[in-house]
C-alpha cells in the first residue's frame, strides 16, 4: 500500500508531462516501470500463503470502492493485471464484498473491468462462490446500452467457467501470435525441453503471462486476460515465473518509450477540433 501510494504521486508527475506532449526525464520513467512491475511481485508475495491476515485488515479498516488490483490493473500491463487477479483468487469469498459492489457502482469503465477479472479469478477457484457472481455479471452486463465491453466480458467469463478446456485452447492461439512467440519459431530457438528447460506449452503461456501489452484490449469478440486465467488456476506463487535463461527471450528490454506507451494508456483522447 505504501508503494502504491509512492506510486500514485510519482505517476500523476509522468502523466502531466505526456498529456502536454513534453519529454519526461527517463530515469523517473524508469522508475515508474520498475515500481508497477514491484507491484504485481508484491501481491503474489503479500497472497501466496495464509491469507487471513487480509481478512482481519478489512474488519478493522473500513474503505469505499477500493481493491487490491486497482493500481494492478490501472497501467494495462498484461503481467501486472494477472499477478493480481491471481492474487485475489486466494482470498475467496472476502473479495466478493470488494469487488460486488464495484459492478454496481458508477465508476470508470476500467474499474469494472478490474472487478471481472478479479471476480473471474475468485469464482475459477472457488467454484462454490461462482453462482452469485454469475449473477452479478449478468445483471451488470445487462445495463449495458450501446457500443461497449459488458457483453464481451460477460462472454468472456462463462466461457472460462463453463469450458475451461476451450478457454485454455483459446488462450493458448493468443499467446502463440505474441511477438516473443512468433520470433522463437521464426529463428527456431525454441526446441527441446532440455534447451530452455520447458515444455513448448509453457513457453508459450509464459509469454501470455508476461505480455507487457494492454490487458484491456478485447479479440475476437472475447477478454484475452479474462481467458489466460485458465491458464493461471492450478498454478503456484512459483510457477507464475519463468526459467531466468527465458527473460531475455520472453522479455524485450526496457527503453522509455516502454514507460510512455503505458502511461499513454491513461490519457484520454484529444476531443475533435471543431475547426477540423
Amino acid at each position: 500500500m505504501q508503494t502504491a501510494v509512492a506510486l500514485e504521486e510519482h505517476r500523476a508527475g509522468l502523466l502531466h508531462l505526456i498529456s502536454r506532449g513534453e519529454p519526461a526525464d527517463p530515469i523517473a520513467l524508469l522508475d515508474h516501470w520498475l515500481q508497477a512491475h514491484a507491484l504485481g511481485h508484491l501481491a503474489i508475495l503479500s497472497f501466496r500463503e495464509d491469507v487471513g491476515w487480509f481478512s482481519e485488515m478489512l474488519r478493522e479498516v473500513s474503505v469505499t470502492k477500493w481493491t487490491p488490483t486497482h493500481v494492478l490493473v490501472r497501467e494495462r500491463i498484461m503481467s501486472i493485471a494477472l499477478r493480481g487477479a491471481w492474487a485475489v483468487g486466494q482470498l475467496g469469498e472476502s473479495a466478493l464484498t470488494l469487488y460486488l459492489p464495484i459492478l454496481r457502482s458508477p465508476v470508470e469503465p476500467l474499474e469494472h473491468f478490474n472487478a471481472v477479472l478479479a471476480l473471474a479469478m475468485v469464482s475459477l477457484k472457488h467454484p462454490d462462490l461462482a453462482s452469485d457472481v454469475r449473477a452479478a455479471i449478468a445483471e451488470w452486463a445487462s445495463r449495458e446500452s450501446g457500443a461497449g465491453f459488458r457483453k464481451e466480458l460477460r462472454r468472456s467469463f462463462a466461457l472460462l467457467l463453463d469450458d475451461p478446456g476451450k478457454a485454455q485452447a483459446w488462450s493458448l492461439r493468443w499467446c502463440r501470435a505474441l511477438p516473443p512467440v512468433r520470433t522463437a519459431f521464426e529463428n527456431r530457438t525454441l526446441g527441446t525441453e532440455e534447451a530452455f528447460g520447458v515444455t513448448e506449452h509453457d513457453f508459450v503461456v509464459f509469454a501470455g503471462m508476461n505480455d507487457p501489452g494492454d490487458c484491456a484490449v478485447l479479440h475476437q469478440g472475447l477478454s484475452p486476460a479474462v481467458l489466460l486465467l485458465s491458464q493461471l488456476e492450478s498454478r503456484s506463487a512459483e510457477e507464475l515465473y519463468p526459467p531466468s535463461r527465458l527473460i531475455p527471450i520472453l522479455m524485450q528490454p526496457w527503453c522509455p518509450e516502454s514507460t510512455v506507451d503505458v502511461l499513454r494508456r491513461s490519457v484520454p483522447p484529444a476531443p475533435p477540433s471543431p475547426f477540423s
